[in-house]
Parts: structure tokens; C-alpha cells; sequence
């Protein structure tokens, strides 16, 4: 055992919990790589406190349902009894865009494929004074959105 650390954790499944994670190194051939709990990195990133299904969860709840910080809040510890500041929803959401955003990137060569043959490109930009906008690329065919980017401006 090289070392022992405790954390703790909240996902959907588990609530909030303190996990105890031991780190385990070969003690005969040190080039071998430091073992760590493949189940705990499965549920939550690594040195991270929040599990990847509350982050879909929230994520979900925000951008397919719209909901504000405070709906998720208090659904969140209704329904499961997990308590997080509105902070914390807000950091979850940026969490979850970019996970989004990485399946995207990964997925692309499929996607590129399905749209084979060709599409309608609709694009479009959207803006609310002073605060900047959304500049949005779609699959006329499909209704898939295939880009989509923060603007300053609707000039930009």
C-alpha cells in the first residue's frame, strides 16, 4: 500500500458518501504503474467530488428541461436528498458542456458519415444586448446542431 486518502463524493446513485481510496504500488518492480480503485474512477473523475451521473443529471435538467439553478437545487435534494449550492450547479453545467463537447469531438467521424450525401446548413446567431450571444451551425435534416459557440457580438 502506498498511500490511503479519504473523500468525499455525491452521485445520484450513492448520495453523499466518504469514500476511502488506497493507492497500491508493486513493492518488488517499482516500474509498474501505482493501482488505484477502478470503481471510484468509474463513478466520479479523478480528484473531483461530484460523480458523472449527477453531472448528466444536472446537465440534463438544465439544457433538455430548462430549468434554473434553483429548480435543480431543490429537485436535487428532494428527490435524493443532496445538497448543493447554486455555485456548484453552475460549475456542474460548464462540467457537463464540455464532456458534451469532448463526446462530440470524439464522435465526429460517425457523424460524419451519417450526414453522407449532403444537408441543409441552417445558421444562425442570436443576441441579447449587452450581454453577447449564440452563433449556432444545424442539420436542416436532422435538427442536429453541429456547432455552436459564445459571441460577443452578432457582428462577431
Amino acid at each position: 500500500m502506498q498511500k490511503s486518502k479519504k473523500r468525499v463524493v455525491t452521485t445520484m446513485e450513492t448520495g453523499t458518501i466518504q469514500a476511502r481510496e488506497i493507492r497500491k504500488v508493486c513493492s518488488v518492480d517499482l516500474s509498474h504503474p501505482i493501482e488505484t480503485s477502478r470503481t471510484l474512477a468509474e463513478l466520479v473523475p479523478v480528484g473531483q467530488r461530484y460523480g458523472y451521473d449527477l453531472i448528466v443529471a444536472v446537465g440534463k435538467a438544465r439544457y433538455l428541461r430548462n430549468m434554473q439553478r434553483q429548480e435543480i437545487r431543490a429537485g436535487l435534494f428532494r428527490e435524493k436528498g443532496i445538497s448543493l449550492s447554486t455555485g456548484s450547479i453552475s460549475q456542474l453545467c460548464d462540467r457537463f458542456l464540455l464532456y458534451l463537447e469532448a463526446l462530440h469531438l470524439h464522435c465526429a467521424p460517425a457523424l460524419r458519415a451519417a450526414m453522407e450525401g449532403g444537408y441543409p446548413l441552417h445558421i444562425d446567431a442570436t443576441n441579447e444586448y449587452g450581454k453577447g450571444g449564440l452563433f449556432l451551425c444545424l442539420d436542416g435534416f436532422r435538427g442536429w446542431v453541429l456547432h455552436a459557440v459564445k459571441i460577443a457580438t452578432e457582428n462577431s
